[in-house]
């Protein structure tokens, strides 16, 4: 249970919050057991709303500099609860090249 007073199944939550990011694309990664969804500045970004054993999504999306509200909804229908949102910023590889 996420909290006193709420069962350990059929509950639903959300959190939401505004995050300050550069300018650059961001991966967004999330792994839930049972459905979620998760938006940033209102744009729905991944979209699993569905029973599931633990599952890892992932998507990415371009910001510009500046503070970006994100926002994600969970339920946990049975059997064990597991809600995790993090990103981080995509980093250009580079490879070099050989010169002769």
């Amino acid at each position: 249970s996420p909290a006193s007073g709420v069962p350990s199944d059929n509950f639903s939550a959300s959190w939401e919050g505004y995050f300050t990011f550069e300018n650059a694309t961001y991966t967004f990664t999330t792994t839930v057991d049972d459905g979620v969804r998760v938006y940033v500045d209102g744009a729905l970004l991944i979209d699993k709303w569905i029973n599931q054993s633990s599952t890892t999504y992932t998507a990415s999306k371009a910001l510009s500099s500046g503070s970006h509200r994100v926002r994600m909804e969970y339920y946990d229908s049975s059997a064990g609860a597991v809600a995790k949102l993090s990103w981080a910023k995509e980093v250009a590889v580079v490879t070099p090249v050989a010169t002769t």
